[in-house]
């Protein structure tokens, strides 16, 4: 990597962290209500992964299934990107599971996603 491309995101990095320093000084809530997005955002990716992962479905299958890029796919399982509802229901339909079911589903002792409309 270039000199002046490290610079450049080390001087982006330190302009990011005092932003939120700024911002959290300022309205600590927004601070706060943005950290449980991201906690909520995990959540979901991991009951995502956990269902997948059930299906005995890989990336790659799962990908095929939902026409979604892996990179999406992964970064949404781990809570590193913000999903839409259509990734989400994409997503579903690939597991051949319903949105509502997916975003509303209770968890069984193993972290697994289950049909609240069933016992």
């Amino acid at each position: 990597m270039a000199e002046s491309t490290v610079d450049d995101s080390r001087e982006l990095n330190d302009r990011v962290a005092r932003a939120i320093q700024e911002e959290e000084a300022v309205m600590p809530e927004n601070v706060a209500v943005g950290r449980e997005m991201f906690r909520r955002l995990a959540e979901v990716g991991a009951l995502l992964r956990s269902s997948r992962e059930a299906e005995g479905l890989d990336l790659d299958q799962l990908s095929a299934r939902t026409g979604l890029d892996e990179v999406l796919l992964e970064q949404v399982e781990e809570g590193r990107s913000t999903v839409t509802l259509e990734v989400i229901d994409r997503y579903a339909a690939g597991l051949g599971r319903a949105v509502a079911l997916t975003l509303v589903a209770a968890e069984d002792g193993n972290g697994v996603a289950k049909d609240p409309t069933t016992s």
